[in-house]
């Protein structure tokens, strides 16, 4: 394995859903060169009250590298 279990206290393989190229792969699953592995969370926040909250705070969310800034 890669030996990801165990590095990061908030990533335990065992009880998260991961995946190949967004497809659902069970975590004992033969990996392969350049294969892409997921690790599928829970959202932290909704995306949509995060925005609200925002809009409401009158704060401009960035688009990112690139934006003219």
């Amino acid at each position: 394995g890669a030996g990801l279990d165990g590095e990061d206290p908030g990533i335990g393989l065992k009880n998260e859903k991961v995946g190949r190229f967004a497809q659902l792969s069970k975590p004992d699953a033969v990996l392969h060169d350049h294969d892409r592995v997921e690790i599928y969370r829970p959202l932290i926040a909704d995306p949509k009250e995060v925005r609200k909250q925002r809009a409401a705070a009158g704060k401009v969310m960035k688009k990112g590298p690139g934006d003219g800034e």
